[in-house]
């Protein structure tokens, strides 16, 4: 067998995985709970906790689209209105939703900001510094909140504790080492063009007519100078405002989790969801589901959650991403995206 036919058979395989295990996981899950159980929990909803949790969720969105401007301002123009990147992170949510990690999310943001303001690269550069800071402060709010959940005893957690102080550490030693000698040492710029070319790849696959703006970029675009010495001020700002996302994202799981009469300690979502963000940047189903169901069953019934509410929590807590897709397909409507994508 060549190796262009092994190439697409993997693809084949993967692909089908990519659509099967979601299904098979939900039929899974369903055939193993009560379903009575499961609707008496969802008729006793308190709403009240449950709509300020949702309404919550287009915050998370504002504080994520004001640090994308924030980072273009720093790295690319600083004339770049706030306006611009609140619409296209909007519209970026309702595009990307299904794919998975987020990609989805981050090839419409490149292709908008590179066909407003050029320097593709720049704009590359800038999404592989969000989902650095993302895991960053995934790693530190897990490590932070481990002290105060009391199942040191629990293997699965100590095992996620371990990988967390791994990640957080490498990550900061990372950047580190990169601010202080990225223009002398040249691991950086093959690190950084591994990551840029990995993400140009899945760039020139996509449907939006973007081949264009690769050709066109100029030498001094196509120039990489990974000099990280000029993000390193900025970072400060940058961490408040992801861990601000992180801290509203666990609130509203609190509160939803108030919502279905439960009584966990906010320290439990606030560990919970950023080892789910972890879970969730798996591309291994669209949008994360079953995967989902599945690990927030496990993961909050670890804190004595059953599994329908746990089940249930899943849902709710999907229900206000969807919010954030609605108000991203209603931005994209009266924005006239097609301009920006086509």
């Amino acid at each position: 067998m060549t190796s262009t036919k092994s190439r697409k058979l993997l693809r084949l395989i993967r692909k089908t995985f990519y659509y099967i295990i979601p299904p098979v996981i939900l039929v899974y899950i369903f055939m193993n709970i009560d379903i009575n159980s499961f609707f008496t929990s969802l008729k006793n909803i308190e709403s009240k906790y449950y709509l300020l949790a949702l309404a919550l969720y287009p915050l998370i969105i504002c504080v994520g689209a004001y640090r994308w401007y924030y980072l273009k301002r720093k790295m690319i123009n600083p004339s770049i209105p706030l306006s611009f990147s609140m619409n296209n992170y909007w519209i970026g949510r309702s595009v990307g939703f299904l794919a998975p990690g987020s990609i989805g999310w981050d090839i419409y943001r490149i292709i908008a900001a590179t066909r407003k303001y050029g320097s593709l690269i720049k704009n590359t550069f800038v999404a592989v510094i969000e989902k650095l800071l993302g895991l960053t402060v995934c790693s530190l709010i897990i490590i932070v909140s481990f002290p105060f959940l009391d199942i040191s005893s629990n293997d699965v957690i100590n095992r996620i504790m371990i990988l967390a102080y791994i990640i957080f550490f490498s990550l900061v030693v990372f950047v580190a080492i990169a601010g202080l000698f990225s223009k002398r040492f040249e691991f950086v710029t093959r690190i950084a063009n591994r990551v840029q070319k990995s993400l140009l790849d899945k760039l020139k696959n996509t449907r939006y007519k973007f081949s264009q703006y690769i050709k066109q970029e100029t030498g001094e675009d196509q120039e990489i100078k990974y000099n990280l010495k000029r993000i390193i001020p900025s970072i400060p700002v940058l961490l408040i405002l992801s861990i601000i996302i992180q801290l509203v994202s666990s609130f509203a799981i609190y509160l939803i989790i108030k919502s279905l009469n439960y009584d966990l300690p906010y320290y439990v979502p606030l560990f919970v969801a950023p080892v789910l963000t972890f879970i969730f940047l798996l591309p291994i189903s669209f949008g994360s589901l079953g995967i989902r169901e599945g690990a927030y069953i496990f993961f909050y019934g670890i804190f004595g959650m059953d599994q329908e509410a746990a089940l249930l929590l899943s849902f709710l807590t999907l229900s206000g991403a969807l919010f954030t897709v609605l108000i991203g397909a209603i931005v994209m409507q009266v924005s006239s995206v097609r301009k920006i994508i086509e």
